[in-house]
């Protein structure tokens, strides 16, 4: 109820106790105390409507035409919450989302390159205390080659880039929590994993030759030495790798975080 709806109850009821005490129906000191008690009573009420009320995040639906571009750039700059990024965005769109707590869009086009830049809004910062975390839930293009890099704080991210020619992933991430799955290379696919304390678990294609160069400083960097064969100093390689143009190559900056490769 709003404060006026109460305020008109408060008004009713000292009405009807104060015509009660006219008639003779109440003693003096019990009409006194009466008054007392809904004084207290109606300030509480007005008080207890005046109350903050609790506040959600909004939705908001965002999306990019594909256009005639050819090749893209997706960059993701992430604050806290989650995150979800997967191929399937119809074929005339370079991306569709729904981004819980709202999103900064940019878009640029150079000839038959487009370039997105999806960030969180600056009065997001000022909302940290809202019940729901924010969330993006991205879909882009599974056609149109894609460069993807992502800049991470504290929230947690999942990149399902199965579907999606990738040719390029950079990450930056914080603190963040990252769970990545990359395609079949088309051609040579560059990943660069630089981390402060996250924790980056990264899935390659069980067929795919891939070159791992790690630098993981304080952190952890555990991979699949059954499949990954050391290759000189701070090199893990899978075999046939140099034989074939169509590979992943993982270069790891890493601070106290971990990278997990398999």
């Amino acid at each position: 109820m709003t404060w006026r709806v109460n305020f008109g109850i408060f008004l009713i009821v000292l009405g009807g106790l104060a015509l009660l005490g006219t008639l003779g129906f109440l003693e003096a000191q019990a009409w006194s105390f009466i008054i007392a008690a809904a004084l207290i009573l109606g300030g509480a009420l007005l008080l207890w409507s005046a109350r903050p009320k609790p506040r959600m995040w909004q939705t908001v639906a965002a999306s990019a035409p594909l256009e005639n571009a050819t090749r893209a750039t997706i960059q993701l700059k992430h604050g806290t919450g989650q995150l979800t990024l997967r191929g399937g965005a119809s074929a005339d769109l370079l991306f569709i989302g729904a981004f819980v707590g709202g999103i900064t869009q940019k878009i640029s086009r150079d000839g038959d390159a487009a370039a997105v830049e999806l960030k969180t809004p600056v009065e997001q910062w000022a909302q940290r205390s809202l019940p729901k975390q924010p969330q993006w839930d991205i879909q882009v293009n599974s056609q149109c080659p894609l460069t993807l890099r992502y800049e991470g704080g504290a929230g947690q991210a999942r990149l399902d880039c199965a579907d999606i020619q990738l040719t390029t992933l950079d990450i930056q991430a914080g603190a963040s929590a990252m769970d990545i799955i990359l395609p079949e290379p088309r051609g040579a696919l560059r990943v660069a994993i630089h981390s402060g304390a996250a924790t980056v678990k990264l899935r390659v294609p069980p067929d795919a030759r891939v070159a791992i160069h790690g630098a993981p400083g304080l952190g952890l960097l555990d991979a699949d030495t059954t499949r990954f064969h050391e290759h000189g100093a701070g090199i893990l390689q899978s075999d046939g790798y140099a034989e074939t143009p169509d590979h992943i190559e993982i270069i790891i900056e890493s601070g106290i975080g971990a990278v997990e490769i398999r």
